[in-house]
């Protein structure tokens, strides 16, 4: 590394020592001293860590490259105390090891050159001079005397308020409290005390002229609402009026809101003057929906004094229902509708009623939407933060029809054998799902809830006979969670009766949408076809998601699913087989590797017949079924059915929870075990734990009004397996636009000739696609979002295969080149194929001047392939003896002293990249890993330097077996996508 990171304490607190950490900068500040400096410096890779400005838990690397600055978010785990980047489950001990190991294996941007260093920066000490974040009062006072305000009669009173109030009303700031509580408005009071009193008498003749008249008129019988006749001309003079007025009006909010912000500016140590001014209020007129019926109405949004007013019809704006931004608990919006916002108000504690409205378009509803967060975040309402941490548990219990004990708090705990913390994980969510339950519901959840705590609350709860599944959520998060549905497949005898199949539950959490899925597959060794019929059967018929989106099957349609339960797949060894080692694991320390090659499930999934594009993380714990009834020590493997049968049921993983994201959603796995003390069942209760990222309502720099952005999509290649004489096309649908966009139709001799097809399948090209405008034109909100598509058939408009894929990454602000994409395809369950093309983001805003004030942050890992290299790995998993996970800290590097700016400037250097050329395009290519990067799989960049995968011409030889990779732990899905890419 050119320079240097010092070595600290490998603590959450030990940041604060570094010299290169602020501790109160916000985002606008780092973007201009760090492109400020590089440009000073004539070199790339300044750099800075800074505390998050919206998580307590997380900071930011800030690091400066080609005139932009990219933001990487690293959290701090205080369960493990490790530092990692957002988005990756590696993990470093100390933050100096992270930042070194990412810069020298080129997962950055650019390498980190040269720290900037806080002049504040005390080694002795550490940390920021609190003496230089008060507000200089003499500058104050000397700006007023510049601006000949010394000699006005209201000049004393302003120095009075400068020199005695002007502190406390920067403490006021610190602490949140609102533009109201300010002694500022004593101020206001005494400069206007000559205009209210000629107010008071303006008034008063207002009244009499409008009285006189009003009276005459009835007396002749007109009605008292009869309109002036147009020739006034006294009208002129009266709008001037009322303008002056509302002018006076705007002004004291504009005072209220520049000086809130000078305050919030000296306390935070930035100038939040840097972002974009937002209007202080902003009216909306909709349509209040009521049964059947719409009434006309507004909302107006005053920004400033955190006030939101609701009326019907002409109702004057001051004398509308005003609720406090607190009072303001959820927006929910329609999915299928994008005109249409439900709001939640809070009409007394522990209260509320939903309001349901319709925009006159889906743009000013997300213009709303955003006023309204920033309304909430100005006031200090934590709640209304862009991103938040969510933990969630997710348990699977075949009860075997027997009554559980009173104390299952192990379960919840984590506690047992497997991957399990030191500590219970304190949950947000819990999903739990059971199988062969016959104990009552209320009791059931009553013994959850004792487990849990009373904080938490059912917020769904289904059944399929048996197979029953309730989510319980904690009272903070209730105010978060929408959309709430539910749903069950049958597939039991005739694929009618409920004795299998599968409960199912999805929500959105903010905008982040979840779906949990409790199955029961079929039993019996033999049967691997039938559950893996099971599992097609009970995505085509549970009802969950969009109704518009109903070609996608529900794995398509949510950020997360977690699919879990009593899956029955065995292991394929003989009983004395597996007997001799689960006993010679358990004696000598051995481990289970020949088990876990013979499971049947990961055979299935390695051959893409189920549970396609899921992942499980390892199984380190012994077989959940079938043991014997009150004890966790003999496994119970003789089974008696009906008519004196006896069955051989071999000790096999049935109780299985795996996941599947969308591309780039921020989820880690902390735990998956099993209970060792909950022996009332032939199986043991299963639980896993999982860390995620959920969104609220975005912000942006979008100002409702007209924007040129566009999403392109070009160079597209389908490829679906099976021969067809049908030509293709393409439907695209996402959240960030309405309705759908299709490919142009291709004619026959367009067609790829099948002799130029892979065997067995047919492909098609596309050179241009469609073209996106989005709704929200923001780039950080775009790569948040995925892109859903369908490849259909031209004759019959059949669906043959779905996928999706993810805008993260794709830069189109300062270059026009396209991001490459793929996806793999699925249909009913299985593998149809897969979709290759390229992609970009024209004009498009920038987050760096948003919506928020100083609040607004979306510290956001860059991933692209030119300039915003994704997130790296920086931690490594490895098996110890007995299979147990353990962590392996990579060796650091030499460690050079951190250096000033303050010396002289070093001479220029280059940066550690080198350009290459790549399909006609400049695209950086320094082996494999940028390879890996240009198509969306960075996150594979270690594992395959690390296995001598690193020469990337024999990828594009097509020299690599697709086999050899799922070897060394690639999953299939992303397998498929290297190799067929390769070959393009």
């Amino acid at each position: 590394m050119a320079a240097a990171i010092t070595a600290v304490a490998s603590s959450a607190g030990a940041a604060a020592n570094l010299p290169y950490f602020y501790s109160s900068m916000s985002r606008s500040i780092a973007e201009h001293l760090l492109v400020s400096t590089c440009e000073s410096l004539g070199f790339e890779g300044c750099y800075l860590v800074r505390a998050s400005e919206t998580r307590a838990d997380a900071m930011v690397l800030s690091v400066g490259f080609q005139g932009r600055v990219h933001h990487y978010r690293l959290l701090f785990s205080e369960a493990v105390s490790t530092y990692k980047i957002e988005g990756h489950s590696d993990e470093f001990t100390s933050l100096p090891d992270l930042l070194q190991h990412a810069s020298e294996t080129g997962k950055l941007v650019t390498a980190l050159a040269y720290p900037i260093v806080d002049d504040a920066y005390d080694e002795d000490e550490g940390g920021p001079d609190v003496e230089q974040l008060a507000p200089d009062i003499e500058l104050l006072l000397q700006t007023l005397e510049r601006r000949g305000g010394s000699g006005h009669e209201f000049s004393a009173s302003l120095q009075r308020y400068l020199r005695e109030d002007a502190e406390t009303d920067l403490e006021n700031c610190r602490v949140g409290k609102l533009p109201h509580e300010m002694r500022i408005n004593h101020l206001f009071l005494e400069a206007s005390k000559s205009l209210v009193a000629e107010l008071d008498v303006f008034q008063r003749r207002l009244l009499l002229i409008r009285g006189i008249f009003q009276d005459g008129g009835m007396a002749k019988g007109l009605d008292s609402s009869t309109e002036a006749p147009a020739e006034l001309s006294a009208a002129t003079s009266v709008e001037a009026v009322q303008h002056k007025l509302a002018a006076g009006a705007a002004l004291i909010a504009d005072a209220t809101f520049q000086t809130m912000r000078y305050f919030k500016a000296s306390t935070s140590g930035g100038d939040s003057g840097a972002k974009a001014d937002v209007p202080c209020s902003v009216t909306f007129d909709v349509k209040r929906i009521e049964m059947i019926k719409k009434v006309s109405g507004f909302l107006l949004v005053d920004v400033s004094a955190g006030q939101l007013r609701v009326g019907d019809g002409d109702v004057d704006k001051t004398a509308a229902r005003m609720y406090e931004h607190g009072e303001v608990l959820q927006l929910i919006k329609s999915r299928s509708d994008k005109t249409k916002l439900g709001i939640k108000f809070e009409t007394s504690p522990g209260k509320w009623e939903r309001k349901n409205y319709a925009f006159p378009d889906a743009r000013q509803r997300e213009y709303f939407a955003q006023l309204v967060q920033r309304m909430k975040i100005t006031h200090g309402d934590r709640d209304a933060e862009l991103t938040s941490k969510l933990r969630v548990f997710i348990g699977t219990f075949n009860m075997g029809d027997e009554t559980p004990p009173d104390d299952i708090t192990s379960w919840f705990n984590g506690l047992g054998m497997g991957t399990v913390t030191r500590e219970a994980v304190p949950y947000d969510l819990y999903a739990v799902g059971t199988q062969e339950q016959t104990m009552k519901e209320d009791e059931w959840h009553d013994r959850i809830r004792k487990s849990i705590g009373p904080e938490f609350e059912v917020v769904a709860k289904v059944a399929l006979s048996q197979i029953k599944l309730v989510v319980f959520a904690r009272q903070s998060l209730l105010n978060r969670i929408s959309h709430v549905q539910t749903s069950t497949a049958a597939t039991g005898i005739a694929n009618t009766l409920g004795n299998k199949g599968a409960a199912a539950v999805s929500m959105y959490i903010g905008t982040t949408s979840v779906c949990f899925i409790n199955c029961h597959l079929a039993a019996s060794v033999e049967k691997i076809g039938k559950r893996n019929e099971n599992y097609r059967l009970i995505l085509q018929k549970l009802q969950l998601g969009d109704k518009k989106l109903s070609m996608f099957d529900c794995t398509n349609q949510f950020h997360n699913v977690f699919w879990f339960g009593d899956l029955n797949y065995r292991v394929n060894l003989p009983i004395q087989t597996v007997l001799g080692e689960l006993q010679n694991a358990e004696k000598q320390g051995g481990n289970l590797a020949h088990m876990h090659r013979a499971d049947q499930l990961r055979q299935q999934r390695k051959k893409g017949d189920v549970l396609y594009g899921f992942h499980e993380e390892d199984i380190t714990f012994k077989p959940t079924y079938r043991f014997k009834k009150g004890t966790r020590k003999e496994y119970a493997y003789h089974k008696k059915k009906m008519g004196g049968v006896t069955k051989l049921n071999v000790p096999s993983w049935c109780d299985r929870v795996l996941y599947r994201s969308f591309p780039n959603q921020n989820i880690r796995q902390i735990t998956y075990g099993c209970t060792t003390d909950i022996v009332s069942s032939d199986h043991s209760p299963v639980f896993a734990g999982f860390e995620m990222d959920f969104s609220n309502q975005y912000v942006s720099g979008l100002q409702g009004e007209e924007h040129q952005c566009q999403i392109i999509i070009t160079d597209v290649t389908a490829t679906i397996y099976g021969p067809s004489k049908s030509n293709l096309y393409l439907e695209f649908y996402s959240a960030f636009f309405e309705g759908k966009k299709r490919s142009p139709t291709v004619t026959n001799e367009e067609r790829k000739p099948p002799s130029e097809c892979p065997d067995n399948t047919t492909q098609q090209h596309w050179d241009f696609v469609t073209s996106i405008r989005p709704l929200i034109p923001d780039q950080e909100y775009l790569e948040s979002e995925a892109l859903l598509v369908v490849v259909r058939s031209e004759d019959t408009n059949e669906a043959l295969g779905e996928g999706r894929f993810s805008l993260f990454g794709v830069d189109g602000i300062s270059a026009d080149t396209p991001k490459h994409f793929s996806t793999e395809l699925s249909h009913g369950g299985l593998h149809t194929g897969f979709l290759a093309g390229k992609v970009r983001i024209k004009d498009a805003i920038s987050n760096s001047s948003g919506l928020y004030a100083e609040d607004e942050e979306d510290e956001t890992v860059a991933a692209a392939s030119d300039a915003s290299a994704t997130s790296y790995v920086v931690m490594s998993r490895d098996r110890g003896e007995g299979g147990q996970t353990s962590m392996m800290r990579r060796p650091r590097a030499e460690v050079v002293q951190s250096v000033r700016i303050k010396p002289p400037l070093p001479p220029k250097v280059a940066s550690r990249r080198s350009s290459t050329t790549l399909d006609n395009e400049e695209t950086v290519v320094p082996g494999i890993s940028a390879w890996l990067r240009s198509i969306g799989l960075a996150h594979l960049s270690e594992k395959m330097v690390k296995e001598g995968y690193d020469d990337v011409d024999s990828f594009l030889k097509g020299d690599v077996d697709k086999n050899e990779l799922l070897d060394i732990g690639i999953t299939d899905e992303d397998a498929t996508t290297i190799i067929s890419l390769a070959r393009q």
